[in-house]
């Protein structure tokens, strides 16, 4: 992976960050904190088992 593959992706991942910043909030203010960081670490683990390698 070249260091422009890199950038790029660290790039977007921030941009990305950056947009979904006000809808967080909006979901914080609604919900709380506590189901918000729920929430993220369920979509967080969700994402990392998916990319487990699988057998064969």
């Amino acid at each position: 992976m070249s260091v422009t593959v890199l950038a790029v992706a660290a790039a977007l991942g921030t941009a990305l960050t950056g947009l979904a910043q006000p809808y967080v909030g909006i979901l914080l203010d609604r919900v709380g904190a506590s189901r918000v960081l729920l929430l993220g670490l369920v979509l967080s683990s969700a994402g990392y088992l998916a990319h487990l390698p699988t057998p064969g």
